[in-house]
């Protein structure tokens, strides 16, 4: 008999599987049972766990905006919340690029993701668009939710289109994930003097 540890397990192995069925081939083109095998679960486990797609990934995305929340520091003075955001930027380009692109999947069959989450806290730009409120964006004469917007547009489609616009930008020999970085980071180079990781070993500063 199956312990409540085994259950969590088995879940995570779940929406890991789906998370990445889905991002390669769009929620419509991936069935339960593949999600099953990839996972290495009995289809039937699936259903138990989750009724629909639809549901894997309403659970995909509750947990990416849990992880961005415990990342997220609004409390903390500009510099340091600042940082924060970088990081959940930057572990939303790398960790979990995946699950923007699932996103934008899901966006082109009709799921509307941007349904499954209840409340505008919860939603992916909730985080940048209340950063850019509470830290003066209005008295520039910005729009919080506007920028916020056309903010993630761009890390969408830094997600999605990656690989042309690193050719665009003679790029391409470039570290996919270091290219990433520096797109959060103001364009400079993690591993030289004055990047945004002082210890030069391609990782965020502790």
């Amino acid at each position: 008999m199956s312990t409540r540890g085994d259950a969590a397990v088995t879940r995570q192995a779940i929406l890991a599987a789906a998370r990445e069925l889905f991002a390669a081939r769009g929620v419509d083109g991936v069935s339960v049972r593949q999600i099953a095998a990839v996972a290495g679960v009995n289809h039937a486990l699936v259903h138990r766990y989750f009724g629909t797609k639809s549901d894997m990934v309403a659970a995909i995305l509750a947990s990416e905006t849990e992880a961005m929340s415990s990342m997220s520091r609004p409390e903390a003075d500009e510099a340091e919340s600042l940082a924060a955001l970088r990081a959940v930027l930057e572990h939303v380009l790398t960790e979990r690029r995946t699950t923007l692109l699932l996103m934008l999947r899901a966006e082109i069959d009709g799921l509307a993701p941007e349904r499954l989450l209840d409340g505008a806290a919860a939603r992916p730009l909730g985080l940048l668009q209340r950063w850019l409120a509470e830290h003066g964006a209005a008295d520039t004469g910005a729009d919080p939710q506007a920028l916020a917007m056309v903010l993630g547009a761009a890390i969408f489609g830094l997600a999605a289109l990656q690989p042309m616009l690193t050719v665009g930008a003679g790029l391409e020999d470039e570290d996919e994930d270091v290219v990433r970085r520096r797109s959060i980071h103001g364009g400079r180079r993690p591993d030289v003097p004055g990047g945004p990781y002082p210890d030069q070993t391609g990782g965020p500063e502790s």
